[in-house]
């Protein structure tokens, strides 16, 4: 409890920070890439490619409840959850190098293969998310600090956003030389290598504050941690919302690289798009910290449902083929995003959540993801 007490040192911030950094170099091949991979490289038809995304979806209804829960219920003996932080990443980069692989086999192997690759990597992103994310509350009980580590999660992924939007097609076609299945396959490596640096990093940090748990403490069902969801209004209603949010967001996410490679006929211009609107994130995300204080979050996340759904109207009505309109409205979308909307998320991560006086932190992971059911991490 002493150790609990102290302040906690620079580095944990630093750590927190860059696994968020990291984790999103494989999540985001997978979201944004990989799609038009399968179109683009593996030469699946679109509505194949749609049935895999959709099996995909699911398959993450189902398992992210019941990830959490086992990761509630695992005592493992490298600290409860640091523990799923040195096996899941590994595997995740393994079925990603699997996802860019474009073997010289039958349409229907290769549909069940990169399908199955494709399911199995997004099971272990969600071993690994669970884990990092309930992991937070063990590094400290002040909640202005946990405010703070969560806030640079949000600082980490919008970094990470900014250097993946810029650099990750210069990379495939600079590894590829011209062979874009080989550049699509050892840029997966490259990025592997910075996602394991980075959870690996946070877990070993985590030595002194994530134990084993203690033998004989009750932990909560999968029944009872969902019926704590549902049967909490709010919350159920923020959820709810957010996940209707992330579904607009993730559709922009997963055909902005057709449309700027087929409806605006410049692929190259999504390397403008891309660090732009993850700018927008960072910056939105970094003033958040101090409207946090000032403002009420009810009205700021009101708020940012209005503009957003303007922002949304407009690029629907006037960007078409227009990608100055296309450009310039989604980073302002992001800015008002983590700006006001995402304030509510870190005030849940840093509320203990009991189910018949049960803690339960995992549960915190499944509202605090935003993409509560079918929805991949942003």
């Amino acid at each position: 409890m002493k150790e609990m007490a102290k302040k906690l040192p620079t580095k944990v911030y630093i750590a927190y920070t860059f696994q968020e950094f990291a984790m999103g170099f494989m999540t985001n091949m997978g979201t944004q890439y990989f799609p038009f991979f399968m179109t683009d490289v593996a030469m699946l038809d679109a509505a194949v490619v749609a049935t895999i995304l959709l099996i995909g979806r699911v398959v993450d209804t189902i398992d992210v409840p019941i990830i959490g829960a086992i990761v509630e219920r695992s005592n493992l003996p490298w600290g409860k959850y640091r523990s799923w932080l040195f096996v899941a990443p590994p595997l995740i980069v393994i079925f990603n190098m699997l996802m860019f692989t474009n073997l010289d086999v039958s349409l229907p192997i290769k549909t069940f293969y990169l399908a199955t690759a494709y399911i199995l990597g997004f099971v272990f992103v969600n071993f690994t998310s669970t884990a990092r994310f309930t992991m937070l509350p063990t590094f400290t009980s002040d909640q202005n600090e946990r405010a703070a580590l969560s806030a640079k999660r949000g600082q980490g992924a919008a970094i990470g956003q900014l250097v993946r939007g810029g650099i990750t097609l210069p990379l495939i076609a600079l590894l590829g030389g011209g062979n874009d299945a080989k550049g699509y396959f050892y840029t997966v490596i490259v990025f592997g290598m910075v996602t394991v640096a980075g959870l690996y990093w946070i877990a070993y940090l985590a030595k002194d504050y994530d134990r084993p748990d203690i033998k004989g403490r009750p932990s909560a069902s999968l029944k009872e941690m969902i019926s704590a969801v549902v049967t909490n209004k709010p919350l159920f209603f923020l959820v709810l919302a957010d996940t209707f949010r992330g579904a607009g967001r993730q559709t922009l996410v997963g055909l902005a690289m057709y449309y700027f490679r087929y409806v605006v006929g410049d692929l190259m211009l999504f390397a403008l798009y891309a660090p732009l609107t993850s700018a927008a994130s960072l910056l939105g995300s970094t003033a958040s910290q101090y409207l946090s204080v000032k403002k009420d979050k009810r009205f700021t996340y009101q708020l940012g449902i209005v503009i957003w759904t303007i922002g949304m109207v407009m690029v629907y009505l006037f960007a078409g083929s227009n990608a100055a309109i296309f450009i310039a409205v989604l980073p302002l979308l992001n800015l008002a995003v983590h700006c006001l909307m995402l304030k509510l998320l870190p005030s849940i991560l840093t509320q203990q959540i009991t189910v018949n006086g049960k803690q339960v932190k995992a549960l915190k992971h499944l509202i605090c993801q935003s993409n509560f059911f079918p929805l991949r991490l942003e």
